[in-house]
């Protein structure tokens, strides 16, 4: 996502009393009883914190499926897709879905 929208659509949720820990995983989930209860810890290592909370919604990163595409024998690097600010991969695949 554009980094501009990103930003936006987070102050947007925040004014509606979302709250966003980025770079934060969940150690442990109680889920018995009707609050749910998360033990989370910073990504980078530090002091568990408990989150209590009637629901949560958990984003993850995604990871490119590109076994057997054959991207390497055209040129395409898979091992990290970056982009050019065009937002294409590289020279070959551009020729490739034209």
């Amino acid at each position: 996502m554009d980094g501009e929208v990103r930003k936006q659509f987070q102050r947007m949720l925040e004014k509606q009393n979302m709250k966003f820990m980025l770079k934060t995983k969940v150690a442990a989930v109680d889920t018995s009883t009707d609050v749910v209860k998360l033990t989370l810890e910073p990504s980078a290592g530090g002091d568990q914190t408990i989150l209590e909370a009637d629901v949560v919604l958990v984003s993850a990163g995604r990871t490119p499926y590109t076994a057997g595409l054959g991207l390497d024998k055209i040129g395409v690097e898979t091992e990290s897709l970056w982009t050019e600010d065009s937002l294409q991969t590289s020279k070959a695949f551009t020729r490739l879905v034209m």
